[in-house]
């Protein structure tokens, strides 16, 4: 028997979390979804532990707080999942050597540029939504992940 890759995947209920999913039937991974029903990826206690259960390989993160109307009046809860969260993530798998993979999205710059964005191109987020998305991987490159 092959010993398949083990992914942790958060946001697993989510439109990119079931797009990961629908891929395992077709690859050499076993995926533990997880939805935010199922694990709260702000409880740090919960997550460290789910962790520690599983051993990924791997950890796609897709979990997101992604109502941008939204996070203009509730910035503290988009920022607890989209950047502290994520930081408490990129803290475990730096600890446990877990590869980790993190999703930004086209909010974190301002839509002023003539030409595409690259990953070099200087962010400028106009809402909360972007800022707390750019938070987070600032959060990741931190730690150097």
């Amino acid at each position: 028997m092959v010993n398949k890759t083990k992914i942790l995947l958060t946001g697993s209920s989510g439109q990119l979390g079931q797009t990961f999913l629908n891929l395992e039937k077709d690859c050499d991974y076993i995926f533990f979804p997880f939805s935010k029903k199922s694990m709260d990826i702000t409880d740090y206690d919960l997550v460290e532990k789910t962790i520690n259960n599983l051993l990924p390989d791997i950890i796609i993160n897709c979990a997101a707080f992604t109502d941008v109307n939204l996070s203009q009046s509730l910035f503290e809860k988009s920022n607890s999942i989209n950047n502290l969260a994520v930081y408490n993530l990129a803290k475990i798998c730096l600890e446990k050597s877990i590869k980790l993979i993190h999703f930004s999205t086209d909010y974190i710059f301002d839509g002023k540029n003539d030409i595409s964005y690259s990953e070099n191109s200087i962010p400028n987020p106009l809402n909360n939504y972007g800022k707390s998305k750019l938070l987070g991987e600032k959060s990741i490159l931190k730690l150097n992940l």
